[in-house]
């Protein structure tokens, strides 16, 4: 048994472009608008797999800053007790609020305590503008 629309193609509205019936310019916009389907597809693909390999980079970063971890103190700006205080080298400390965002850092812990309240005044947040360390 045949389709009908295969027996009489310009019967088939998928087949007029406009109100004319042009079946090589209808079925040339099928393929493109397939093709433009294809790369929407691989485009999510790809956002997808960046924001989870983001998300992945972000948790091992996390993991390892708990490795230096030395204590958690009442953070002068948000009086939350999330300002963590961490010592990665014997030249490099870290002041992090994990709740408002404020940090500092410096040679010693008095100097990364000063760095981090002048980042109170500036408005600085680690979350927003990631620093190196």
């Amino acid at each position: 048994m045949s389709n009908y629309f295969d027996d009489f193609p310009e019967e088939n509205p998928r087949n007029g472009v406009g109100k004319q019936f042009n079946f090589e310019l209808a079925q040339y916009f099928r393929e493109q608008q397939e093709s433009s389907d294809e790369v929407v597809t691989e485009i999510v693909t790809l956002e997808e797999a960046s924001q989870a390999l983001i998300e992945q980079e972000e948790r091992e970063q996390r993991e390892l800053k708990l490795e230096f971890l030395s204590r958690i103190e009442e953070c002068p700006h948000c009086n939350e007790t999330e300002l963590n205080i961490y010592h990665f080298t014997s030249e490099l400390f870290r002041y992090e609020c994990q709740n408002c965002g404020i940090y500092g850092n410096g040679v010693n812990e008095a100097e990364a305590y000063q760095a981090m309240l002048l980042a109170i005044e500036e408005g600085f947040d680690w979350r927003k503008h990631q620093i190196a360390l």
